[in-house]
């Protein structure tokens, strides 16, 4: 394996890692106020596990800085991570309101942040459409050369016999 192609593995690896590790901040919302958690894809480039407990790097030491380009490249994660970051700063929420007035406050918010969900996810699919039609494109160009070689392949066999 050339060593491009290990970066981009060990990149992709990291990108996971954190993930996961948000993840299982979601599973455990009352970890969210005693841990640090990023807020923004800015602040999850960012995060390497150095800010937080030495529990929560025992657990999770491998995490490493990435850059945004990195992110960049994995829209799928990028994704995920904006769908999870938003459900992490939510659980925050719902365990810091007591009030009734707050807690009119929060659920606007929180149609919100549902609505700018809602929109990434349309772009999102329109995105992947369009990925979709461009590879069936791609795939159908292939196709219509093999089967012109296929043809004259076909062509050449008669012409030897």
């Amino acid at each position: 394996m050339k060593i491009h192609e290990l970066n981009r593995s060990r990149a992709l690896d990291n990108l996971n890692l954190k993930l996961s590790a948000l993840k299982d901040a979601i599973e455990c919302p009352e970890r969210t106020l005693t841990e640090y958690f990023p807020n923004t894809v800015r602040q999850f480039n960012h995060w390497n596990s150095t800010q937080n407990s030495d529990e929560f790097r025992k657990n999770h030491s491998l995490l490493k800085k990435n850059a945004n380009s990195t992110l960049n490249k994995h829209p799928e994660i990028k994704t995920e991570l904006v769908t999870i970051l938003s459900a992490i700063v939510l659980a925050r929420r719902n365990l810091q309101i007591n009030s009734k007035p707050e807690k009119i406050s929060k659920l606007k918010s929180d149609i919100l942040e549902l609505k700018k969900y809602i929109l990434l996810l349309e772009t999102y699919t329109a995105n992947q459409k369009i990925e979709i039609l461009r590879a069936r494109e791609h795939f159908e160009n292939e196709t219509n050369k093999l089967h012109g070689a296929i043809s004259e392949l076909k062509r050449a066999l008669k012409s030897d016999n």
